[in-house]
């Protein structure tokens, strides 16, 4: 039986630019070179919106979800590397994911995103969640998969593709 890998990316035009692509192809390298390849199919999905997202989870209903691209926090205060895109924003409430709608980035918050996975995609056992800030994510969502990898604090783009690979 062949495990789903679902990789969702998400940069929004209003919000720093990030080399998501080049993340997802680090991924699908890695996938090549492995011993159990064949055992992973990997699905990218670019510019995810909410709903996008809920219809990738009901359709491929992947048992390792990868979601790129910006997280928020709730204080302005963070530390990067210098030079690199940050992969973190400012929004209101909890901690959360940035997908995208028509008019630019849309929150997701914590909540929500766990309620998603757990009523559109149960068979989901891993989340990797590759934006800044995605600690407080990580928390809601052990409550419905087996094990969640988060950032606490920002993250820049070589650190997260690092992380991805790792």
């Amino acid at each position: 039986m062949k495990h789903t890998i679902l990789f969702v990316a998400a940069n929004p035009a209003d919000t720093e630019q990030l080399a998501l692509d080049q993340e997802c192809a680090a991924i699908e390298h890695e996938l090549r070179i492995a011993s159990g390849r064949d055992d992973f199919d990997l699905r990218s999905k670019w510019a995810v919106s909410i709903d996008d997202l809920m219809r990738h989870l009901n359709e491929l209903k992947p048992t390792i979800l990868h979601v790129s691209g910006h997280g928020t926090r709730r204080t302005a205060v963070a530390t990067v590397e210098p030079g690199g895109p940050r992969r973190d924003l400012t929004a209101p409430g909890s901690g959360g994911i940035v997908l995208q709608d028509a008019q630019g980035s849309q929150h997701v918050s914590d909540r929500a995103l766990a309620a998603m996975i757990a009523s559109a995609s149960p068979a989901t056992r891993l989340v990797v969640l590759n934006a800044c800030h995605s600690d407080t994510v990580a928390a809601s969502l052990r409550q419905v998969v087996d094990c969640v990898i988060g950032v606490d604090g920002a993250i820049g783009d070589d650190a997260a593709r690092s992380q991805s690979l790792g």
